[in-house]
């Protein structure tokens, strides 16, 4: 063979015998495996290498969907356990939100039971202070009570005398126009008298 068709044919064969010269010369990678056999091994090994050409394609072919089911399958596991990531990180925002709520919360009571705590220390302090002025007042109380009684009895007794007196004073005017000065047992018996009223009185 000469012309087009020959060097077409001898590119061909070197494509399907020696792969590598085919790639030097040409710079292409082989990819035509069986135009030179229609020459060489007629239509039934023509026939033959389509039936294993086939059958490498279709293993290929299921192998390919084989490696793309898997593909998948592992990116549907992805996808899931992005879904399950993206929840977890939700829910994590969430309870950080909640502790971080929870400290202002505990902070806050702090604060207040401190306030409590100090308004109880002046109230305690009010209460002792209180309690204190009533013991004051209790102990003023008994001795106004105790000066009271004394003041009673005084005038009681200062009464008694004024009555005694007027006793003495009054005397009819037919026994004597001149006061006369009492005697000792005038006195005597004036002040157990008045000792005998004195008693009867308490």
């Amino acid at each position: 063979r000469t012309g087009v068709k020959g060097y077409t044919a001898f590119l061909e064969s070197l494509e399907l015998d020696y792969p590598k010269l085919y790639s030097r010369i040409t710079g292409k990678e082989p990819n035509k495996t069986f135009s030179i056999l229609i020459d060489t091994a007629g239509e039934s090994g023509l026939t033959q290498f389509l039936m294993s050409e086939l059958t490498r394609l279709q293993r290929a072919l299921q192998d390919e969907r084989r490696r793309r089911q898997q593909a998948c399958s592992v990116a549907k596991e992805q996808e899931v356990w992005s879904c399950q990531q993206q929840l977890k990180d939700r829910e994590l925002r969430k309870l950080t939100e909640r502790v971080q709520k929870i400290r202002e919360e505990r902070e806050q009571l702090n604060e207040e039971v401190k306030q409590l705590r100090d308004h109880n220390y002046s109230l305690m302090a009010d209460i002792n202070t209180l309690n204190q002025e009533k013991s004051n007042a209790l102990l003023a109380n008994r001795d106004l009570q105790i000066e009271v009684e004394r003041l009673k009895h005084t005038v009681q007794r200062a009464e008694n005398q004024t009555r005694m007196l007027r006793r003495r004073t009054v005397r009819p005017l037919q026994e004597s126009r001149t006061p006369t000065l009492p005697t000792d047992n005038f006195f005597h018996d004036d002040t157990q008298e008045e000792h005998k009223e004195e008693k009867q009185e308490e």
